[in-house]
């Protein structure tokens, strides 16, 4: 006997499944009418924007960002830099630690 949706538990008129790479039409379609709302929208939403507290709309823009900015990945930064690094010699990679050292210390009156 089918079940309440007209297949068996495990099967469904589709055998092979949604192709990888397809899109979900109904998320597709969400995003495209929020994005709708939000050019419609625009000057509101700016409006209510300048009317947040400082530290609100701070951490607002920071979750926006997230969904608008890539984030910064440490691995990338070592994967460009790893083979200038291994061809440093120990007396090279220790005078570019006294430089990054003094870099990170702007108060430190060593500095030349």
């Amino acid at each position: 006997m089918k079940g309440k949706r007209g297949f068996q538990p495990g099967q469904s008129g589709n055998p092979e499944g949604r192709p990888a790479g397809s899109r979900n039409k109904a998320t597709d379609e969400i995003r495209h009418r929020i994005t709708l709302l939000i050019e419609r929208n625009l000057d509101n939403l700016e409006e209510d924007f300048r009317s947040l507290e400082p530290k609100v709309r701070l951490m607002t823009l920071e979750r926006y960002l997230r969904y608008t900015v890539p984030p910064l990945s440490v691995v990338d930064i070592r994967a460009q830099f790893r083979p200038q690094l291994e061809a440093l010699d120990d007396d090279q990679l220790l005078e570019l630690a006294e430089k990054m050292l003094s870099l990170s210390s702007p108060n430190d009156e060593t500095k030349g």
